[in-house]
């Protein structure tokens, strides 16, 4: 774990920070036996409430956002240090609080920048991340479906934005597209069961496609008619898997195939998309309605 210097260096950060903050604390309680009781003035307790409220922000925001840019042993020490951020912000506000130390007029200038910044900082990369992960605006209203597997698969291809989906701009239909697989070990999506996410009228089924064979380069396909015109696209599936026809009237959570890597997939994997007159339409899976980004994992029903 620690032969990455950016590991060392980050749990370095995720000791000293709150270690800092007690040290603080413990100068402080000596120093006021020494003073007796000490008055803030409201521009101070604004300014301890700015670097407060922007360090708490910065931490939400690295603990919603990290899985959209990092993974593995890197991001379980992100999240260890966006706690400890929280954690020093807590101390620190109940030092300055109960403990204020005199300053110098350059002192109060340092402070009174140092807490704006920390606010501004801490409040942008929390917008950031919240537009991010926020469903896009759309002509097309967004389509609310039931997750289309069992068990947990994570997102590795998807979102609102170029840099963290693939599929943007290739074509514009597929702006939201998502590619899935199954957690675990590489391919253990293959042969997984795979269920309609809405009802509606099956448009397209094609399921004799081989493996290895990348035209065309959705490979086994179903797409499924929605009644507000919607077509859910759910591409790459096992040859020989696919279980409806062109025709047929289908309900959600109904199995229609298996998961695959027929086309143009490099592995197993599922790929889902919806648009509408050639438009994208965003998704929202599940009961909670969550639009899925690279970095998520979505839960179905467990296996």
């Amino acid at each position: 774990m620690f032969s990455n210097p950016q590991i060392v260096f980050l749990a370095l950060l995720v000791l000293w920070l709150p270690g800092f903050s007690v040290m603080r604390f413990f100068l402080g309680e000596r120093k006021q036996k020494s003073r007796g009781p000490q008055r803030l003035g409201k521009k101070d307790v604004l300014l301890m409430l700015a670097t407060f409220w922007g360090s708490v922000l910065l931490s939400i925001a690295m603990f919603r956002g990290a899985r959209i840019f990092l993974e593995g042993r890197l991001l379980v020490v992100i999240y260890a240090l966006a706690a400890s951020i929280a954690l020093a912000a807590s101390v620190d506000l109940f030092i300055e609080y109960h403990y204020p130390l005199d300053k110098t007029k350059g002192q109060k200038t340092i402070k009174t920048f140092s807490s704006l910044f920390m606010f501004l900082t801490g409040l942008a990369i929390f917008v950031f991340v919240a537009i991010i992960r926020s469903a896009p605006g759309s002509d097309n209203r967004a389509l609310v479906m039931d997750v289309p597997f069992r068990g947990e698969w994570s997102v590795v291809t998807g979102g609102r934005f170029k840099f963290m989906n693939y599929h943007h701009g290739n074509p514009d239909s597929q702006n939201y597209a998502v590619d899935f697989v199954k957690r675990g070990y590489i391919g253990a999506s293959r042969g997984k069961k795979i269920y309609a996410p809405v009802n509606g009228l099956v448009i397209k089924a094609v399921g004799d496609q081989k493996e290895g064979v990348w035209e065309p380069p959705e490979g086994n396909i179903v797409i499924i008619q929605t009644e507000n015109g919607s077509h859910v696209w759910l591409c790459h599936l096992e040859e020989g898997s696919v279980k409806v026809s062109v025709g047929d009237e289908i309900k959600a959570d109904m199995e229609i195939a298996k998961c695959g890597a027929s086309g143009g997939a490099d592995l197993p994997h599922l790929h889902l998309h919806a648009e509408k007159n050639g438009k994208p339409v965003p998704m929202l899976l599940g009961a909670r309605k969550k639009f899925p980004i690279r970095g998520d994992i979505i839960s179905g029903d467990i296996d």
